[in-house]
C-alpha cells in the first residue's frame, strides 16, 4: 500500500511539472502579475505533493524494518508451552528471559547465562556486576564479575564478601527493601569478636589415669587460647597452664578451619591435687569469651 501511494504520489509529482512548464511555456498571461501568481500556486501544490511523497516513503521504510525485526525475534524467540517453575535465592531475582517468555533467576558467579533462552546475569549494566562469558551467544555461558580485583572487604553490616559484586548484590537488594546503600568499610574480613566452637565439659577419672579437656574458637583475627586452673573463684585466682607441673601438658594448634584455634589440656597421671574447675579463654582485639569445666577425681 505504501509503495502504490508513492507511485500515486509520483504521478501527481509528474503532473505538477508537467503544468508548471505549460505555465512557463504555455500562452502569455493578460498581466504578468497573473502569470506569478498562477506559479506561485503550483509552486505550493508541488511542495504539498513533494511533503506527502516523503512521508509515504519514511512510513515505508519503518513497515519494512518491522516486518524484518518481527520475522528475527521469531526466529530467535521460541516461547514454550509451559515455562519451568523457578526458585531463586531472592525473590528480587526472579525476572522474565529477554523473550519474555518465562521466570529466571539473575545469573551470580559461575551460574549459567545466555544460551537459547538468554538468561541474564544479575546487574549487568553496572561496573560491578555480572557479565555472560561465553564463545557463543546461542551457548550457555557462566557469569563472572566484572570487577579484576577479588579478595574479602568488609561492608558497612558487619558481613565479608569475597568480591566487590558480591557486595554491589547485597547493596542492590538493600536499597530494594529499605532504600539504603551499602559501603566497604575496610578491606579483608570483618572483625570479630571469638565464639567457643567446642565447648569443654566435665570429666572424672580415677588417680593414676589420664584425662583431656579440649576446647576450639574461632573469631576474626585468629584468636589465642589460654588454659588456666581455678584457684580461689571470687577471688579470680588462676593457675595458667602447663604452669610447672609435670604431669599437665598443653597442646595449641591453628585449625581445623581458617581463623579456628584448638586447644586442650592433657593430664596424665591423675593425682588428687588435679581435681577442680579448669578454665579455656580465647581472646582477640575484637573482645574474650571463656568456659569451665570440672575435673572430677575419683579414689
Amino acid at each position: 500500500m505504501a509503495l502504490l501511494a508513492l507511485l500515486t504520489h509520483a504521478g501527481a509529482i509528474e503532473s505538477a511539472i508537467t503544468c508548471q512548464s505549460a505555465v512557463i511555456h504555455g500562452p502569455t498571461y493578460t498581466s504578468r502579475a497573473e502569470g506569478r501568481s498562477v506559479f506561485v500556486v503550483m509552486a505550493k501544490e508541488t511542495k504539498i505533493v513533494l511533503q506527502r511523497v516523503m512521508n509515504n516513503i519514511f512510513l515505508f521504510v519503518l513497515v519494512l524494518l518491522h516486518c524484518n525485526w518481527s520475522k528475527a525475534t521469531d526466529e530467535t524467540c521460541v516461547c514454550p508451552d509451559v515455562c519451568p517453575e523457578v526458585s531463586c535465592e531472592h525473590p528480587e531475582f526472579v525476572v522474565k528471559d529477554d523473550c519474555k517468555c518465562c521466570d529466571v533467576c539473575l545469573g551470580l558467579e559461575g551460574d549459567i547465562c545466555g544460551g537459547p533462552t538468554k538468561i541474564p546475569c544479575a546487574l549487568s549494566d553496572h561496573r560491578h556486576g555480572f557479565s555472560c562469558i561465553t564463545d557463543n551467544e546461542d551457548v550457555y555461558g557462566q557469569c563472572q564479575c566484572k570487577h579484576a580485583k577479588k579478595g574479602p572487604m568488609c561492608g558497612q553490616d558487619g558481613i565479608t564478601y569475597n568480591t566487590k559484586c558480591d557486595l554491589q548484590i547485597a547493596s542492590w537488594l538493600r536499597k530494594k527493601r529499605n532504600g539504603s546503600k551499602l559501603r566497604v568499610v575496610y578491606g579483608g574480613e570483618c572483625q570479630k569478636a571469638p565464639v567457643l566452637t567446642r565447648i569443654p565439659v566435665n570429666v572424672a577419672n580415677r588417680t593414676g589415669e589420664r584425662v583431656y579437656i579440649a576446647c576450639e574458637a574461632y573469631g576474626i583475627p585468629t584468636p589465642q587460647i589460654l588454659f588456666r586452673k581455678v584457684l580461689l573463684e571470687d577471688q579470680n585466682v588462676f593457675e595458667e597452664m602447663p604452669s610447672d607441673r609435670l604431669n599437665i601438658a598443653v597442646q595449641i594448634r591453628g585449625g581445623p578451619d581458617k581463623n579456628k584455634i584448638s586447644a586442650w589440656v592433657l593430664v596424665d597421671p591423675i593425682t588428687g591435687d588435679d581435681a577442680g574447675w579448669y578454665e579455656c579463654l580465647a581472646s582477640n582485639n575484637r573482645g574474650s569469651v571463656s568456659e569451665r569445666s570440672l575435673l572430677e577425681v575419683l579414689h
